[in-house]
């Protein structure tokens, strides 16, 4: 089957995304746009995860519809998405618990836990959409009316309650069937309720997979997906008049802004690169993104383990963690204290894509 190299190099961005803004050189100072928005608003750090979800499902419809079009059975499918699911879940749940181990204390919610969720709801609905409804047609139509029905849905349920975080159903529901294996005291960013629109998110991926899946010529497929990225930029526009953009709440006019600037992305670097095969640029992304959730696992215990190692050094008052200590001693003293924070994890991202380079160069993918 041959590689669409928009989403790889999509998925590379999403990762490199991931590393440069949860690893900055100095978490006192962070750049503004590393930095994700305490609540209402959207920066770019706030794309990464949604652009990794959007990724991850919209090879659903390429992988798993061709499998089932050429006549694999659906059970052994069902078992592989079951197996995957639970295997991402208990890689998150392993990263909360490292290095501890106080499964008493230990958060729950996480990164991979979510990805795991929406995988399994997903590809399991579209296991079975494929089954019963078999026209391709048809199987995007539902996905996009049930990404609608979701946000919707989600909207209305979470309206009443109220949006700002001391006030909200997110934190309600936490508060009762997560308490004390939260990120924060009262809540959580990955949430139980929050999970629910992240969903949706999954459900527009596998529309814009199966857009690029279409028996049809490359242009029309560009046209369509940008056709899906201004209807969901208008969407997200009058949306956020009555549900802002949140990535905390996962928030409906976030799935549709995110899912806009996705599908846009995707629709342009389709014609650079699997049109006119201009790629070689984007080398660096699809390196990154040959083995995604093992560069975020390391990555993540690295942070665990080596960010904290206390760094004593003459030249400084009191010992530092690694991250700081680096960023003190080799980037400060020639870019100032604007942009050294910033740097350092922008060395972090050519480290990572510099180590993955090695192993893609070999063949060697590490799949997770």
């Amino acid at each position: 089957m041959k590689r669409i190299k928009c989403i790889d190099i999509l998925r590379g961005f999403s990762v490199a995304a991931m590393l440069a803004c949860d690893s900055p050189g100095n978490t006192d100072r962070f750049y503004p746009q590393m930095r994700h928005e305490p609540w209402d608003g959207i920066n770019f750090s706030d794309y990464g995860f949604p652009f990794f979800l959007i990724t991850m499902t919209m090879m659903i419809p390429i992988v798993m519809g061709r499998k089932l079009d050429s006549g694999e059975k659906t059970i052994p499918m069902i078992i592989k998405s079951i197996t995957r699911s639970i295997m991402l879940v208990l890689l998150g749940l392993f990263l909360n618990a490292f290095p501890k181990f106080d499964f008493h204390t230990m958060r729950i919610p996480q990164t991979l836990v979510r990805m795991g969720i929406v995988y399994l709801v997903v590809s399991l609905t579209y296991i079975l959409a494929k089954k019963f409804l078999k026209k391709d047609e048809y199987i995007l139509s539902l996905f996009l009316s049930l990404g609608i029905i979701i946000i919707l849905g989600y909207y209305f349920k979470m309206k009443p309650y109220g949006l700002i975080i001391d006030r909200n159903l997110e934190r309600i529901v936490d508060m009762k069937y997560l308490a004390g294996h939260l990120a924060y005291s009262t809540w959580d960013p990955e949430g139980i309720m929050s999970t629910i629109p992240s969903i949706a998110t999954g459900m527009f991926g596998v529309v814009i997979g199966g857009l690029l899946n279409f028996k049809t010529n490359n242009y029309y497929r560009a046209l369509s997906i940008t056709g899906l990225s201004a209807v969901g930029y208008i969407g997200a526009k009058v949306f956020n008049n009555y549900m802002p953009y949140n990535k905390m709440l996962w928030s409906s006019s976030y799935v549709l802004m995110t899912m806009s600037v996705t599908a846009l992305i995707i629709a342009v670097l389709y014609i650079i690169c699997d049109t006119f095969n201009k790629d070689r640029l984007f080398k660096p992304f699809i390196v990154l993104g040959s083995s995604p959730i093992f560069v975020y696992m390391i990555s993540e215990l690295l942070i665990r383990t080596l960010w904290k190692v206390p760094i004593y050094d003459k030249q400084f008052t009191e010992p530092l963690i690694f991250c700081k200590w680096f960023t003190f001693k080799f980037i400060t003293p020639w870019s100032g204290t604007v942009l050294d924070s910033f740097y350092f994890s922008i060395l972090y991202v050519i480290f990572w894509m510099c180590i993955m380079s090695k192993f893609y160069e070999k063949g060697k993918f590490i799949k997770l």
